[in-house]
């Protein structure tokens, strides 16, 4: 097999494990070990089979650590998933991870902002610290129903509308 082929393959299997991992973390809110420990490992024996360096090592290593120091200084703020991740991408993307991370740090702020400015550093009063859309009122019941996704709420328009 060509480096070519390999890499391509290499960025399939990255991105269908990202989408994997999106899958779960949605539902349960883990970065699952049994999925990002083994991806990374395949990831990175193949580079490093195609493109003997160590490049990959180092990245997937410094990008860790880049993500522990913030997991560490601010905990509850970033789970070991996410560390764990950033090796998966070190390992994937080699020298290129710092703009990677960056790209995805830069990403994250602007939905950050918005609910910021929305509801304060505490969140809305309901004690859910994210609503995707208002969730009107009628009376004592909430037109809401939590999906259980991420703490979400969203307007429910059909069947049961208590909260």
């Amino acid at each position: 097999m060509t480096a070519g082929i390999v890499d391509a393959l290499v960025a399939v299997f990255f991105i269908g494990v990202l989408v994997a991992i999106s899958a779960v973390d949605i539902r349960r809110r883990i970065v699952p070990n049994k999925i990002v420990l083994p991806a990374a490992a395949v990831v990175l024996v193949a580079r490093t089979a195609v493109h003997p360096s160590l490049v990959w090592l180092i990245a997937g290593v410094g990008a860790a650590l880049f993500l522990l120091v913030a997991a560490v200084a601010r905990p509850g703020g970033m789970g070991m998933g996410d560390v764990k991740l950033a090796l998966l991408l070190g390992f994937a993307v080699g020298r290129t991870v710092p703009v990677a991370l960056l790209v995805a740090l830069v990403a994250g702020v602007v939905p950050s902002l918005a609910l910021i400015i929305r509801h304060g550093t505490r969140g809305p009063d309901d004690g859910h610290p994210v609503r995707a859309v208002p969730c009107p009122r009628w009376g004592r019941r909430t037109l809401c129903r939590d999906t259980g996704v991420l703490g979400l709420r969203f307007a429910h328009l059909a069947g049961d509308i208590s909260s």
